[in-house]
């Protein structure tokens, strides 16, 4: 180890392997993104097409305007909205799937690499069956909303109380880790609607 260390003290970098360059952003000025973004990862083996992925959700989470889609390397992409509702939607409103692989979209961080994304987590809705009446409310929700994953919000009333027609379910939704329910979902071959 002391060898390696003395062998290491003896190297200096050449004048252009010395050189720093500071980049950033100037004072005053916005960092980087003028319009709506998310990254995206597709968790598929094939490697698939931006403009074909562009061609496709665009009209689902932007009917009146257009979204961009942009290649990054190996399934991910950037997606550019030219409103800000379609990049909600896309973000919050559903599990994605492109050539029946899952889609996994994050907000877009102007500061953040590509490789520090996590990827880790969709919304999907939850359906709760035979749940005793008198618990059929936000709170009873929240509370296994959050142990399962990250509660987002429940189908309730005004009065906190389950909506729609059938009172013994009980639904909710919530950010459930992707990574794993791909697993299941290509190992078990699920089908990926609940209801």
């Amino acid at each position: 180890m002391e060898k390696v260390e003395d062998l290491m003290r003896g190297l200096k970098l050449s004048e252009m392997e010395s050189k720093v360059l500071r980049i950033g952003w100037a004072e005053g000025k916005k960092m980087g993104v003028v319009e709506p973004q998310e990254v995206a990862k597709l968790l598929s083996d094939k490697l698939a097409n931006a403009e074909a992925m562009e061609t496709a959700l665009g009209p689902i989470w932007c009917p009146m305007k257009e979204v961009k889609c942009r290649d990054r390397e190996d399934n991910f992409f950037v997606f550019t909205f030219r409103q800000e509702s379609g990049k909600n939607k896309a973000l919050f409103e559903g599990r994605w799937m492109f050539n029946k692989s899952l889609l996994v979209l994050e907000d877009f961080v102007p500061s953040k690499t590509l490789k520090e994304y996590e990827f880790c987590t969709i919304p999907i809705w939850i359906c709760m069956f035979e749940l005793p009446l008198g618990m059929m409310d936000h709170d009873t929700a929240e509370s296994i909303g959050d142990e399962i994953g990250e509660f987002m919000e429940a189908d309730v009333g005004d009065d906190g109380m389950a909506e729609g027609k059938s009172q013994s379910s009980h639904k909710y939704k919530e950010a459930f880790d992707a990574w794993y329910y791909a697993k299941c979902w290509r190992r078990k071959d699920w089908s990926l609607d609940p209801f």
